[in-house]
């Protein structure tokens, strides 16, 4: 946290959860209005897709069938081959672990995933194609990166943690009318809290300074979506997904108090029904 400030991350009025809370997070020291700026972190701090693509550059051309997620998952790779020693480790190190990441959809049995979710969910497609992707990774992006950074290490279970990492620690921000997946330090430890309805303004958004000379000298700015008192979480929202969304990419579910929760009810139909496809 203190390394998060000494970086020109601007924090107001949040702490850490005490050690001794199950999950890391944020809570206020002062009452917080809705609206208010809680995090304000120069976009240079942020891990991007858009950074990404920059890096890899033509490579990324012939790697297109892989999404967003996975070329930040190769680029948070990549950093944390720059980050021996480096300026950001105090953040690599509150990253979590693979044994961390044990409950989330990447680390269940294929079949679990499949009989929560169903075998057209994105998250059972993702676990099943993740050998395909991780090739596609290492030949399109990776290797050519290795040449002139001997210290990159992937194999198939680090790419697959590092999915695991986007999945769970970043965000969606539109930059410049441009959407981003970032991951941003001490906005990552911010946690899920369900909403009735559909949040039409994001909790992440990007502001530009005064005479700014570019996108990447901007800042991207944490706002609370409701009111807070002293010693509440400063919460988000993943969205509106329900318990077996939420197992399958985050690890966790909030059972009664998620109110988009479903249940998947599969109805077969006889191929013989003339209706068959319709219904």
């Amino acid at each position: 946290f203190k390394w998060a400030v000494d970086q020109g991350i601007n924090v107001t009025s949040l702490k850490p959860t005490p050690p001794e809370e199950p999950l890391r997070g944020l809570i206020t020291t002062s009452p917080i209005r809705a609206g208010d700026v809680i995090i304000s972190a120069p976009l240079s701090l942020a891990l991007s897709s858009t950074s990404a693509i920059k890096r890899f550059g033509s490579s990324w051309g012939q790697a297109r069938e892989i999404s967003t997620v996975h070329i930040l998952a190769c680029e948070l790779l990549y950093w944390l081959s720059e980050e021996a020693g480096g300026s950001r480790t105090p953040w690599a190190r509150t990253l979590p672990t693979p044994e961390d990441l044990a409950s989330q959809g990447l680390y269940w049995p294929s079949a679990a995933v499949t009989e929560v979710l169903g075998e057209h969910h994105i998250a059972v497609v993702q676990q099943k194609d993740m050998e395909r992707k991780f090739a596609v990774a290492t030949q399109d992006l990776l290797l050519p990166c290795r040449a002139s950074h001997p210290n990159l290490e992937f194999s198939e279970e680090r790419f697959r943690w590092a999915v695991a990492v986007v999945y769970t620690r970043a965000f969606q921000v539109r930059v410049h009318d441009e959407e981003r997946l970032v991951l941003v330090p001490l906005v990552d430890w911010l946690n899920h809290r369900p909403q009735p309805l559909s949040w039409a303004i994001p909790a992440l958004a990007w502001e530009p300074p005064a005479g700014s000379g570019g996108v990447e000298s901007g800042r991207l700015e944490a706002r609370a979506l409701q009111d807070y008192e002293a010693g509440d979480q400063v919460m988000t929202v993943y969205g509106d997904k329900g318990d077996a969304e939420l197992a399958a990419l985050y690890g966790f579910a909030l059972g009664p108090a998620n109110p988009h929760h479903t249940l998947r009810l599969p109805i077969p139909f006889p191929a013989s029904d003339a209706l068959r496809d319709m219904k």
